[in-house]
């Protein structure tokens, strides 16, 4: 369930996940060649317990349960991982 006013805004790009890349030039004794990388797309990601929110933080769109349980344990919300009893997540559009 979503807290007033805690849920991000999305990001404005549409583009999708796998076109994100980097352009650069590796330098070599070689000489010099242009590369381009793909790099991690990050997103807006609110963290909200029993409809408060807590924090809105930047990730990568995966592995967000992981995340959340990390976070909640770092930040002294849980104290033992058997203490989070549901997780949701939800793609704000």
């Amino acid at each position: 369930m979503a807290a007033a006013g805690c849920m991000p805004t999305p990001p404005s790009s549409t583009k999708p996940q796998s076109e994100s890349t980097a352009r650069g030039l590796v330098l070599t004794a070689a000489g010099a060649h242009a590369v381009e990388r793909p790099i991690a797309d990050e997103v807006p990601v609110a963290l909200v317990y029993n409809g408060l929110c807590h924090v809105v933080l930047l990730a990568t769109p995966l592995d967000l349960e992981d995340l959340a349980l990390g976070f909640s344990l770092s930040e002294a919300v849980l104290k033992r991982p058997d203490e989070l009893l549901d997780i949701e997540t939800a793609e704000v559009a």
